[in-house]
């Protein structure tokens, strides 16, 4: 008799546990509907629970859940699920499908959508780049990433993937383990059909690649690398030409992890948290770097809206050395003046990084999700005018 019951309680909680893996792994959300909040007496915004911003055209938000695509074209009021991006069931980063898991870990942000000016989808997911010329009906796996999963890297980062006038694209490696390493720049000419080394920096001179980004008023294509001083450089490709020209390095204060561009100047704030960070800029004309502001905490991404608002999101990061435990984000109308707009208390707790992700693309949204931080964990953000 006892048997009998603990084999029906076994076979019971077999059940439940297949049932709660198959909604935690297999089952989509169909259609997500942002909540109206208030932030503080002169700031109010629609908020999308669990939704990583990723591209923005117009009104048309992209954001992702994991592998799992999501679509707004109500200025983030509605989100209704696109596409789901096929990682074979035989990779371990299939469990990146796993609401619990992504959230254990702190590793929400496993995905980078691009949409090229011909409107094909390149995606970085789970160390595969996957590429659709459907709308997200139908995907084609084009290349690895040889420096991703545990002890190696995330591949790519954010800023790290740019389309210049012409429709080629680049993306830099990134890697996590300690070394001295190859760290390559691809490109690709087809539309994404296949990529090529463009440039490699040798072992020992770089980490690992922050940025790579199209700079439309100079026609250049810019880089930003870290992370010790001698690693710490920016610098850029004219279009036409592999050759590298740096223009700032030797100094934390030329750790960017993101850059935005106006006709006259180039900006971006440090990712130095040993050391108190500020925003900069770069005079074009003379290469002359100023320091703009203090913002205490590192900057990892910034974003600039069609009309040349200009936003910078700082980190909370776990081993935290300078700054203060709240992820702010900073707006510039005139790239002079830079103030304090939001910030939250980070969660950082040993397991990942707290910040802000920003749009590619083209918006005047002002637009950002909020990963691992206390009252938006992982909420993407709309904020009203």
């Amino acid at each position: 008799m006892k048997l009998r019951i603990a084999a029906t309680l076994g076979t019971l909680l077999l059940f439940v546990g297949s049932v709660l893996i198959y909604f935690d792994m297999f089952h989509d959300v169909k259609k997500i509907e942002a909540k109206k909040i208030t932030i503080n007496e002169d700031l109010r915004a629609h908020k999308s629970r669990d939704l990583i911003i990723q591209f923005a055209n117009g009104d048309t938000l992209w954001a992702n859940r994991g592998y799992t695509f999501y679509k707004s074209a109500d200025e983030g009021r509605t989100f209704k699920k696109y596409f789901r991006i096929p990682i074979p069931l035989t990779s371990i980063s299939f469990f990146g499908n796993s609401d619990l898991l992504r959230n254990q870990f702190r590793t929400q942000d496993i995905s980078e959508l691009k949409i090229l000016k011909s409107g094909t989808f390149i995606i970085f997911a789970g160390g595969y780049i996957f590429r659709s010329s459907d709308g997200g009906n139908s995907f084609d796996k084009v290349g690895s990433l040889r420096y991703f999963g545990m002890g190696e890297g995330r591949g790519v980062l954010p800023q790290g993937i740019a389309e210049d006038k012409n429709g080629n694209i680049y993306f830099g490696e990134y890697l996590r383990k300690q070394g001295d390493f190859e760290v390559t720049i691809y490109k690709s000419t087809d539309d994404g059909l296949s990529w090529e080394p463009f440039y490699s920096f040798p072992p020992g001179k770089i980490r690992h690649i922050h940025a790579v980004q199209y700079d439309p008023y100079g026609e250049k294509i810019w880089v930003a690398t870290g992370d010790r001083d001698h690693e710490s450089k920016i610098g850029y490709f004219r279009l036409g030409s592999n050759d590298f020209t740096v223009v700032f390095s030797g100094s934390q204060k030329y750790r960017a992890v993101s850059l935005q561009f106006s006709e006259n100047f180039i900006y971006w704030g440090m990712d130095a948290p040993s050391v108190e960070s500020f925003i900069y800029r770069m005079n074009r004309y003379n290469q002359k770097d100023e320091k703009l502001k203090s913002i205490g905490n590192p900057a990892y991404y910034s974003y600039k809206t069609k009309d040349g608002l200009m936003l910078l999101g700082t980190v909370v990061e776990h081993i935290r050395v300078s700054g203060d435990p709240y992820v702010k984000i900073f707006m510039s109308q005139n790239g002079i003046k830079w103030e304090k707009v939001m910030q939250d208390l980070g969660l950082y707790e040993g397991r990942g990084h707290a910040f802000n992700r920003f749009p590619r693309g083209e918006t005047n949204l002002k637009v950002f999700t909020f990963l691992n931080t206390d009252k938006y964990h992982n909420s993407l953000i709309v904020l009203e005018d």
